[in-house]
C-alpha cells in the first residue's frame, strides 16, 4: 500500500465568508507543520432559498456577492501563492453546497476555471442549514429522523449522480447538530440509502472525504463515522480526500496524521485524486 503524504485538502480561506485566514498564512503554516500538501475549498453556496445569506464572497475585505470575478480573484490569489511557496503543492477547489438546480452553473464554471477538484456537500435541507447551532433545530423540531434522513441522503445521491464533483465531503454531516436532537439512532440512518448512493459514486468516479473536523465539535471519531466507513467500503466506495475543514490557521491540519494512522490501522485506504508517494 502506498504511503499517503500528510495534505489537508479542505482549507477555507477569507474569500469564505466564514474563514478569517488568508491564502498566504494558510501556506507559512503548512510549511511549519511540514504539510507537502494543502487543497483549498474556498465556499460556493448559491442556494437560492438562501440569497440574502449565502451566494457571498470576501474580496480585498468587501462582501461581494458570488460570480465569475470574485472567482477568478480566488483562483488568481492561489496561482500566485505556487509562486510564493514553490515547495508547497497547492491545489485549487471549491466546497459547493449541493442543491438541485445548482449543477448547470457548476458545469459552466468547470469551463472557465481549472479547478483541481471539487467537492460537493449537502448543508441545507428546505432552505436551512442543518450543520447551524442557530438554524438547525428549526428543521429537527419539525421533522422526525427518517425524514431527516431521507432527504439529506437523497440530496447526496443527487450530488453523486450528476458526475460534477470529484468528492463528497463530509458524508454523514448531519451528526454534528443530530446527535443532540435525535440521539443515538442518528448513527445507524445511512444504512438504508447508502448503497445507491455508492453505486452512483462508482459510476461517476467519486469518492469520499475523510473530514476530521467533528473531533473539534465534539465527536469521538471523524466525518464519517467508523461504521459509515465500513458499509461504504462494504458498497465499493473509495475515499480518495482528507482534510480539516478548516477555517482558521489554528486548524490547519488538525487530526489528519491521525485520521490516516487510524484509517491505516483498520485497512481502509485513502486513495487521493493527487498523485501520492509510492515510496
Amino acid at each position: 500500500m502506498a504511503k499517503l503524504i500528510p495534505c489537508d485538502l479542505h482549507v477555507h480561506p477569507d474569500y469564505s465568508i466564514d474563514s478569517d485566514t488568508s491564502i498566504d498564512r494558510y501556506c507559512m503554516r503548512a510549511n511549519e507543520l511540514k504539510i507537502p500538501v494543502i487543497g483549498f475549498s474556498t465556499h460556493f453556496d448559491i442556494n437560492p432559498a438562501r440569497d440574502d445569506i449565502d451566494p457571498f464572497m470576501i474580496v480585498d475585505g468587501e462582501k461581494l456577492r458570488i460570480n465569475d470575478y470574485t472567482i477568478g480573484r480566488y483562483m488568481d490569489d492561489c496561482m500566485t501563492a505556487r509562486d510564493k511557496f514553490p515547495d508547497l503543492k497547492i491545489l485549487i477547489g471549491m466546497e459547493v453546497d449541493y442543491f438541485p438546480g445548482v449543477e448547470s452553473e457548476i458545469y459552466r464554471l468547470k469551463q472557465i476555471f481549472d479547478f483541481d477538484y471539487l467537492i460537493g456537500s449537502v448543508h441545507i435541507i428546505d432552505g436551512i442549514n442543518i450543520a447551524s447551532k442557530r438554524e438547525a433545530t428549526d428543521y429537527f423540531n419539525i421533522n422526525p429522523l427518517v425524514k431527516l434522513a431521507g432527504a439529506y441522503f437523497e440530496l447526496l445521491y443527487n450530488a453523486a449522480n450528476c458526475g460534477l464533483f470529484d468528492i463528497l465531503g463530509h458524508a454523514d454531516y448531519y451528526l454534528l447538530r443530530g446527535v443532540f436532537h435525535y440521539g443515538q439512532e442518528i448513527f445507524s440512518i445511512h444504512k438504508s440509502y447508502l448503497e445507491k448512493v455508492v453505486k452512483a459514486m462508482i459510476r461517476t468516479s467519486t469518492g469520499f472525504e475523510v473530514n476530521t473536523s467533528y473531533r473539534r465539535h465534539g465527536g469521538d471519531s471523524f466525518f464519517p463515522q467508523p461504521d459509515f466507513i465500513e458499509d461504504a467500503i462494504g458498497s465499493g466506495a473509495v475515499f480518495n480526500s482528507i482534510g480539516s475543514d478548516s477555517h482558521n490557521v489554528k486548524h490547519l491540519g488538525e487530526g489528519i496524521r491521525e485520521a490516516i494512522a487510524t484509517l491505516a490501522d483498520s485497512g481502509v485506504a485513502i486513495k487521493p485524486f493527487y498523485e501520492a508517494d509510492k515510496t
